[in-house]
């Protein structure tokens, strides 16, 4: 009899670390373009007491498709890519308490509930051809996403999604692949300056994509003195957690529009009436292009609380397009502006993770020629140097710059003038980089993970 109480005790152990641990992920398996990238909105559920790790790609596993392992389900030698760390969006979601105000240049903060992962899977076009070469010499046609979850003890948790190469059309996820807005006479300059009370010309944005279905949003503009928008105000609301959607700063709204994307990857999308782009204030402006989340069949994702739509997903934050309400030889001259160069975020002493994509971003760039970014080790030593062009107002620092510093960052950006002389500067911030949780590494003879295509 006691050994019988005994084992229904540890029965119940068993089933209660259950309840709080990976349980699945939705969708369990997506088209993708072969030929290209693609980008899906996944919910891995039941991971409030876990985080989440490595995330790879591989052609084969030892374990069926979308069932929980608790040992790395791919066969060794079969890894053909590691998720690149500027496309790791995976965030903690279900929660029903965010911090309303997020910090700038970051996501909100859950607090509490937090019972989902909300990743936003982006396939690097490498990892595609490699999939649909090795296909072709006889492997099989689907490949499969893997993700890595562990707890504060250490124990980890892997899960599968399988990808089906496809055409990248009308069964594949809507998603934006490339977006490239600007006023159509635009020569390449990165700001144009506009004389007052006049009017602009044509804006569009071009647009590349998989799948098929309605496009909905808005374009928004941000006037001069308001403060900027993050990189989280910046990323559709396809590509955040339901609870988060409502979340991002809003600007004035210069029209709205709602177009059907057929399945051709390519789309000229309309920007705002020329006459309502505002030039009545001297000063810096920003045109945001805002994604809203539409309804698509191929993308949805069950979340235990409903259906998660994700039509017109990014794995990136939307480009702006900025210009400048006043000739250069009219408009305040740059000496004037200098004393405003101000870095912006991360704020000082910001902790930044080993796994998260670091930004540094800065405010008044738009009329300078060029700048130069600063980057120094904890004893002041520069370890980093760049020179940017004129418009630049963020940089993503390389992952072997930031090893360079050794767990603690210090940045500031330079306005340099001809003869070595310096004519805008900002403080120093630093930046505490905390360390990697150690996972274990993809095969050695897996193929490699770089990203050479555009993805922005």
């Amino acid at each position: 009899m006691k050994i019988v109480i005994r084992c229904l005790f540890v029965a119940g152990l068993i089933a209660t670390d259950l309840a709080w641990s990976l349980t699945g992920v939705n969708p369990t398996g997506v088209n993708i373009n072969r030929h290209g990238v693609s980008t899906v909105f996944l919910t891995f559920q039941g991971t409030s007491a876990e985080t989440p790790g490595a995330a790879f790609w591989c052609t084969r596993l030892s374990a069926p498709p979308n069932v929980v392992t608790a040992t790395n389900p791919c066969v060794p030698g079969s890894v053909i890519g590691s998720l690149p760390a500027r496309f790791d969006l995976a965030t903690p979601s279900g929660a029903l308490i965010p911090q309303v105000t997020p910090p700038v240049g970051e996501r909100p903060v859950i607090e509490a509930g937090a019972r989902n992962t909300t990743d936003i899977m982006t396939i690097p076009a490498s990892v595609a051809r490699r999939a649909l070469q090795l296909a072709r010499e006889g492997e099989p046609s689907a490949f499969f996403y893997v993700r890595e979850f562990v707890t504060a003890e250490g124990l980890r948790s892997y899960v599968s999604v399988t990808c089906r190469m496809a055409g990248g059309g009308a069964r594949s996820p809507l998603a934006l692949i490339e977006v490239d807005p600007g006023f159509v006479d635009d020569n390449d300059t990165h700001v144009r300056f506009f004389e007052e009370r006049t009017t602009p010309p044509e804006l569009v944005a071009n647009l590349r994509y998989t799948g098929t279905g309605r496009l909905r949003g808005r374009w928004e503009v941000v006037m001069p003195g308001e403060p900027l928008p993050s990189v989280f105000d910046l990323l559709p609301a396809g590509s955040l957690p339901v609870e988060q959607r409502g979340l991002q700063k809003p600007y004035t709204v210069l029209s709205r529009f709602d177009v059907l994307l057929p399945p051709l990857g390519e789309f000229q999308l309309p920007g705002p009436p020329r006459a309502r782009i505002p030039t009545g204030l001297r000063g810096a402006y920003q045109l945001l292009l805002r994604i809203e989340a539409t309804g698509d069949k191929e993308g949805d994702s069950n979340t235990l609380d409903g259906i998660a739509q994700s039509g017109g997903v990014a794995g990136f934050p939307m480009p702006v397009v900025r210009y400048f309400v006043g000739l250069p030889d009219t408009a305040p001259s740059v000496q004037s502006l200098s004393a405003s160069l101000q870095a912006v975020a991360p704020p000082d002493d910001a902790r930044v993770g080993a796994a998260q994509p670091l930004y540094l971003a800065w405010s008044d760039a738009l009329v300078r020629p060029r700048l130069q970014l600063e980057i120094a080790n904890a004893v002041g030593e520069v370890v980093f140097t760049a020179m940017l062009p004129g418009g630049n107002a963020q940089y993503l620092v390389p992952r072997h710059v930031r090893e360079r510093a050794s767990g603690t960052l210090l940045w500031r950006v330079i306005e340099p003038q001809s003869g070595g002389t310096t004519e805008a500067v900002t403080s120093w911030r630093r930046i505490l980089l905390l360390p990697a949780v150690q996972t274990p590494q993809p095969d050695a003879d897996a193929g490699g993970n770089g990203v050479t295509d555009r993805v922005r």
